[in-house]
């Protein structure tokens, strides 16, 4: 799906994407496959004709190639991000906490569990808590619910890492 959006360029938004979308273009190969005189009489909207929307594409294609996981995460709209996961899912871990507390004073983490689509990994406090800050870096993409708000500052906080 990650080769089909336009919604990580800047100023192009999801109604902008759907509109791109309903012009015929389903995706950047395509898009970079017709002139700006084909992707008007297409009725592309005025955003995606410039030279930079195109530049835009070409790079996305490239960064795709290198797995710059970071670029299309850092411009994907939050409610986007689930784009990342086809070109990811090898390197995709979907994580949950669970803590003694909500993060005030003296709060720890209890157990963590990370599972990958084939095996599932389980960190306990007092076993094997502190193996999960090596393991973690076999990923790229972390799925997690209400990570963003709970899990990955908590685990941040905690093991004083940074996650990315």
């Amino acid at each position: 799906m990650l080769e089909h959006t336009f919604c990580h360029i800047p100023t192009i938004g999801v109604k902008t994407e759907s509109r791109i979308w309903d012009s015929g273009i389903g995706g950047w190969d395509h898009f970079l496959s017709l002139d700006a005189t084909a992707l008007k009489d297409m009725g592309v909207p005025g955003r995606a004709l410039s030279d930079t929307f195109r530049e835009k594409i070409v790079e996305s294609r490239i960064l795709l190639e290198q797995r710059e996981i970071r670029h299309f995460a850092r411009r994907l709209p939050s409610t986007e991000q689930w784009r990342l996961l086809k070109p990811f899912a090898a390197s995709t871990c979907y994580l949950d906490i669970e803590t003694t507390g909500l993060g005030k004073g003296l709060d720890h983490i209890t157990t963590i569990a990370l599972f990958d689509g084939e095996r599932v990994r389980t960190y306990v406090h007092g076993r094997n808590l502190d193996d999960f800050v090596r393991d973690i870096s076999d990923y790229e993409l972390m799925v997690t619910f209400n990570g963003k708000c709970f899990d990955a500052p908590f685990i941040e906080r905690f093991f004083g890492i940074k996650l990315d």
